[in-house]
């Protein structure tokens, strides 16, 4: 068994007396649930990202072209519908995927129509999740599906120079016009989502994130370390450069709230509300293990997650959606996570909050990187941690309460969820 991986100190989740006193003086909040289904709209993408691990887009054409051949809409609909209903629960966010969803709005309409005929008493928020470059031309012809966009998150990997770089094919030059055209119609927020890879500035990031806030075209900022093949070469150099720049957003992030504004960080403000409350995330961060979230690829069949391989998918839909699992369902998704043994998360001081690595990670990028990883996100709690007595003492400063905080974590769980 690997042994689980420290740094050269451990990391626990526990703050000071006093921290926990302040926290104390703040007000809670109530947390809200809801089913989430992933429905990947196309496998097409006219970009080259670097990295690209969709299981669509990058590496399998023949299983995109096999998606598109027994794509059935009115299937989908009706099964996501179903989904909703056997769920139990009364709200439900239907996130479009790709490839590059925006090249076929189309289809976008046509779930968002189906699953309003047959999702009965559920209220039902759509997201989508783009590279920004389709904004004004989808909202000029489908205005009222865009204006229905709880959430759009689009994909910026820095300033001009890195983004274009990481993100061969895009232009962050159009893609900050196009925010801002459709800043003019939108009723939704707007997510700005960075895939961090060895070599990025994790700053450059943020300031690009920072440009668009302060314009109002974007509110919430996350990133995600990518789910890379190998390791990575200097480890060492690699955690001390994200620890440096995590720590400048932070003092960013703390700069703001002394003048009384909380900038929605995601994963940073959940990470906080763990500090805070004591709580455990009880699952890897997607919960893919729980059968509690779907993701729709168009091949008739449910996965636990799109960008799995095929082979691992839970269950089916009949040509008249009805929802059919697989009777070794709840087997086939603790094979999943099984990696988190070797890893051997239930001894790391962390583990709380990160739950385990993401399992895209292990089954397409290898154990290796994830343990690597491990390091990482040990790095990350620890930078989030120090600044928790600041961020408590400038909450109750300006009566800002948890509720604060929740409104901005909840959205993790429509991204990556942890760094």
């Amino acid at each position: 068994m690997i042994p689980p991986p420290r740094g050269p100190r451990d990391v626990n989740m526990i703050l000071p007396l006093e921290t926990r006193r302040t926290i104390e003086s703040l007000s809670g909040y109530a947390e809200q649930d809801d089913v989430m289904i992933h429905y990947t709209v196309t496998g097409g993408c006219p970009f080259r990202c670097r990295g690209c691990i969709n299981a669509l887009t990058a590496g399998a054409p023949k299983a995109a072209e096999a998606e598109e051949a027994t794509r059935n809409l009115e299937r989908d609909g009706r099964g996501i519908a179903r989904l909703i209903r056997e769920s139990g629960k009364k709200r439900a966010v239907i996130v479009f995927y790709g490839g590059e969803p925006m090249i076929r709005p189309e289809r976008m309409q046509a779930i968002c129509e189906a699953v309003g005929s047959f999702a009965d008493g559920t209220q039902v928020k759509f997201m989508v999740i783009t590279s920004g470059h389709y904004l004004s031309r989808t909202a000029d012809r489908y205005p009222d599906l865009m204006k229905r966009m709880w959430l759009t998150a689009v994909s910026v990997d820095g300033g001009v120079e890195q983004h274009n770089a990481m993100r061969e094919g895009t232009d962050l030059v159009r893609i900050r016009k196009e925010l801002a055209a459709f800043n003019r119609i939108r009723n939704g927020g707007v997510l700005i989502w960075s895939t961090l890879r060895p070599g990025m500035s994790l700053s450059d990031c943020f300031s690009s994130y920072l440009y668009l806030l302060d314009r109002r075209e974007a509110d919430h900022f996350f990133w995600h370390w990518d789910e890379a093949e190998g390791t990575i070469e200097n480890l060492d150099a690699y955690r001390a450069a994200y620890r440096g720049d995590l720590e400048t957003i932070l003092e960013e992030f703390l700069r703001r709230l002394e003048q009384g504004e909380l900038i929605s960080i995601v994963h940073v403000n959940e990470l906080l509300l763990y500090l805070f409350t004591g709580r455990r995330r009880g699952t890897t961060a997607c919960a893919v293990e729980q059968m509690a979230n779907f993701d729709i690829v168009g091949d008739g069949k449910i996965h636990a997650c799109a960008d799995l391989p095929g082979t691992m998918d839970i269950g089916e839909f009949d040509d008249a959606g009805r929802v059919r699992f697989h009777p070794d369902a709840d087997g086939r998704l603790k094979r999943i996570v099984d990696y988190k043994s070797r890893l051997g998360c239930s001894r790391c001081g962390v583990e709380p909050y990160c739950g385990g690595r993401c399992p895209v990670q292990i089954h397409l990028g290898g154990i290796e990187r994830a343990r690597q990883y491990c390091f990482l996100m040990r790095d990350h709690v620890q930078a989030v941690k120090d600044a928790a007595p600041a961020v408590a003492d400038r909450m109750a400063q300006r009566g800002l309460s948890l509720a604060s905080l929740y409104q901005s974590a909840r959205m993790t769980k429509y991204t990556d969820v942890t760094p």
